[in-house]
């Protein structure tokens, strides 16, 4: 995935929260991942569709819409 990003966002990611090893509890979700920046989220729904988003800024929870310019969503074509 990193290799898809623009060179400035591209690191060594490390994950933060998996389903299959932290349940699927989305207050577990927000614990774990709330006020880190940046973040990739990646989410495989159950037809196996890949989607999801990236932010610079800190995950925040609340009405609206929040980011920079280089926040983006996106989804994955393909295998």
């Amino acid at each position: 995935l990193a290799a898809a990003l623009p060179p400035e966002h591209r690191r060594r990611w490390r994950c933060l929260f998996s389903s299959a090893r932290d349940g699927s509890s989305f207050t577990r979700l927000c614990a774990m991942t709330l006020a880190r920046a940046p973040c990739l989220l990646v989410i495989r729904d159950g037809a196996g569709a890949r989607f999801g988003g990236y932010s610079s800024a800190p995950l925040q929870l609340g009405p609206r819409w929040f980011g920079g310019s280089n926040s983006f969503l996106f989804r994955a074509d393909g295998a």
